[in-house]
């Protein structure tokens, strides 16, 4: 079985918001799994005012099917309840007490649905002094340490574009729902999954937890490098590019020293004491950092990129985001696709599943963005069996919307 098709006997009911909760299923989707996505009945409000389908809700939600519930009220509740009854996980990121109020908490859905996967992400976890609180994804990497260690030594801390707080949610939820179904597969029943962005992050922050755990050291913010011992940077050339190095091992050291002797004015690299070993270079790293500083800047960037390439030492050519999508590897592994986007009559470039196997002669599946409410009527008919007549009162009466196709 291919991976696209893993989970294709998996029904998701995703009630979440924003994107930890979305990307968690956006993972499930990839992989096979029918997301039914609630939105609200009164649209959706996505801060974004440009042409086409906003990147953001595009990016966390393809390959699902959406529609529209007023939860508030008693019907759209009753909705919920019959799309529970039948679905195997339940995915929401309301801050705590909010699917109680709905009457949509685990304890209200495991009695319609014994069997039913449940899992909440939230920024500190369901219970401890901080469970109440309001979180994002900035307040998650600041309060784990991960801000504190990121940026250069001399500037304040510095916040990752990348919205790490948030995604490590998500990539270890969409674990724990699998590792949850496999559970139940062998006779374990139902689950909830109580998943913290917190916890999340500081999981994936093994170095920095595991050297203050056990050495009370703290890393800091070493810029493009690994620490005050580390052979590693981000180094300019002579046409203003910049390329990142690293070199964890000693071998990949020597080899490094050795190309940057070769640069005209730097043979003395090899006779200086300072460097003569790897523990000469770790205890001179600065020293050492600096010297290949100045010696980057004395070639271009194609110059370095062919020496680095011909002595195998780790090392990339720091690229943009379009840069990195247009290259030879990322086009050799296809990962960007082609998917619709019938609400706005387009088709658009998106990121493509990363879910490979080794040889698959299955081609990948046409994905799209799904329009607001586009689904209502056909998970209504076809997933609780609602008659058409029942469906035409809930949406005359404002419990459900639907995408009326013409």
């Amino acid at each position: 079985m291919v991976l696209a098709s893993a989970l294709d006997d998996v029904l998701v009911l995703d009630l979440s918001l924003h994107l930890s909760g979305p990307f968690t299923s956006r993972i499930l989707a990839d992989l096979g799994a029918r997301i039914v996505k609630v939105e609200p009945r009164e649209g959706r409000k996505l801060p974004y005012s440009g042409e086409g389908p906003p990147p953001g809700f595009v990016g966390s939600n393809l390959g699902k099917q959406s529609i529209a519930v007023d939860m508030k009220s008693a019907q759209g509740r009753q909705v919920i309840h019959d799309l529970a009854k039948v679905a195997d996980v339940v995915l929401e990121n309301f801050r705590p007490g909010v699917t109680k109020r709905l009457g949509v908490d685990y304890e209200a859905l495991r009695k319609l649905n014994p069997d039913l996967i449940y899992c909440t992400i939230t920024g500190f976890g369901s219970n401890g002094p901080l469970a109440t609180k309001p979180a994002f994804d900035a307040i998650i990497q600041a309060m784990s340490g991960a801000m504190e260690a990121t940026g250069e030594s001399d500037r304040p801390p510095a916040l990752m574009t990348v919205n790490i707080g948030d995604l490590a949610a998500s990539c270890l939820a969409s674990n724990a729902i699998q590792a949850a179904l496999r559970a139940r597969d062998k006779g374990a029943g139902g689950a909830h999954i109580d998943m913290s962005m917190l916890e999340s992050l500081m999981y994936l922050m093994v170095f920095h937890t595991q050297f203050y755990l056990q050495q009370g050291y703290l890393m800091g913010r070493h810029g493009s490098g690994y620490g005050p011992r580390s052979i590693a940077g981000a180094f300019e050339t002579s046409d203003g590019k910049y390329i990142q190095v690293l070199c964890p091992y000693v071998h990949f050291q020597d080899s490094l020293q050795k190309v940057i002797s070769e640069v005209p004015g730097f043979d003395h690299l090899n006779t200086d004491p300072r460097f003569a070993s790897e523990l000469a270079r770790a205890e001179n790293n600065e020293a050492f950092l600096a010297i290949a500083r100045q010696a980057f800047v004395q070639r271009s960037e194609a110059e370095w990129l062919a020496l680095l390439e011909a002595a195998d030492i780790p090392h990339g050519r720091i690229q943009n985001v379009g840069e990195a999508l247009t290259s030879a590897q990322a086009v050799h592994r296809g990962m960007v696709a082609e998917v619709d986007a019938p609400e706005y009559g387009v088709s658009l470039p998106s990121m493509a599943s990363p879910f490979h196997t080794a040889v698959s002669s299955v081609p990948p599946r046409r994905i799209s963005v799904p329009a607001f409410a586009e689904h209502t009527r056909a998970v209504l008919g076809e997933v609780l069996g609602y008659p058409e007549q029942k469906i035409d009162e809930l949406v005359r009466s404002g419990v459900v919307a639907a995408r009326e196709v013409s």
